[in-house]
C-alpha cells in the first residue's frame, strides 16, 4: 500500500522530471496566475468531465449513484484546482502518486485514466485562452504549462500504476512459492 517510505518517485527524481520536461518556475507562475479563473470554470469543466465518463462502460461503472457521483465530483473539483496551486513540490508529488495507485488499486485501466487527461486538456484550453483575447501567445504560454504539468502528472500515473503492479505480482508469486511448498 502506499506510503511515504515507498515512493516511487523521490524528491529529487521529482525535481529531475520537471527539470527534464522543461517545467520551470515561469510555468509555476503563470499556472497560479489563472487559479481565479480556473476556480470559475471547475465546476462545469467536471460536470462535462463525468458527462463523458457516463458514456462509457469502463468509467460509468465506478458511478454507483449520485452519492459516490457528488463525491467523485468533488474529489476531481480538489485535484483540478491543484494544477494550478503554483506548488509543485514534494506534497503534489505524494498526492499524484496517491490518486495512481487508487485508481489502480479500483481497477480502472491506464488507458482510462489518461484519457481523462485528454479531456481535461480539450475542455480547458479554450477556457484560458478566454483569458487573452488580444494577446494569444500568452494564452498559448499558459495552455504550454498546463500540458508539462499534466504530462508530467501522466508520467507520475503509470509509474504508480507500474509500481502498484508489480507489487501485485509480487504477491501472487508469493502466495504462488507457499501453496507449492505446502504441496512438496
Amino acid at each position: 500500500m502506499y506510503s511515504p517510505e515507498n515512493l516511487e518517485v523521490t524528491p529529487d527524481e521529482w525535481e529531475w522530471r520537471k527539470s527534464f520536461y522543461g517545467f520551470e518556475p515561469a510555468d509555476e507562475k503563470r499556472l497560479k496566475g489563472v487559479k481565479a479563473l480556473a476556480e470559475s470554470f471547475v465546476h462545469e469543466v467536471v460536470d462535462e468531465l463525468y458527462s463523458i465518463f457516463k458514456q462509457h462502460q469502463e468509467t460509468n461503472r465506478l458511478i454507483l449513484d449520485e452519492e459516490t457521483l457528488e463525491r467523485l465530483k468533488e474529489s476531481q473539483n480538489r485535484y483540478f484546482l491543484e494544477l494550478f496551486s503554483g506548488d509543485y513540490g514534494e506534497e503534489y508529488l505524494r498526492q499524484r502518486l496517491k490518486i495512481g495507485r487508487v485508481h489502480h488499486h479500483i481497477g480502472l485501466e491506464l488507458e482510462w485514466y489518461l484519457g481523462a487527461y485528454t479531456h481535461y486538456q480539450r475542455l480547458t484550453q479554450p477556457r484560458l485562452m478566454e483569458l487573452y483575447p488580444t494577446d494569444v501567445k500568452a494564452g498559448l504560454q499558459v495552455i504550454d504549462s498546463m500540458q508539462k504539468l499534466i504530462t508530467l502528472d501522466q508520467s507520475l500515473s503509470v509509474t504508480a500504476y507500474m509500481a502498484a503492479r508489480e507489487e501485485q505480482i509480487r504477491a501472487q508469486a508469493d502466495q504462488i512459492e507457499q501453496l507449492s511448498s505446502l504441496v512438496e
